[in-house]
């Protein structure tokens, strides 16, 4: 993570990597604005 960026790095095949990015602060809110019905008890 930096300045506020996520960032996830996965194989992409069996000799390459990839990488996305995305904002924290974007993640967080949308998990907010729409939970997972399964995990609210």
């Amino acid at each position: 993570m930096f300045d506020h960026q996520l960032y996830t790095y996965y194989g992409a095949a069996d000799d390459q990597t990839a990488v996305a990015a995305l904002d924290l602060n974007d993640l967080l809110t949308e998990l907010k604005q729409n939970p997972n019905e399964d995990d609210i008890k």
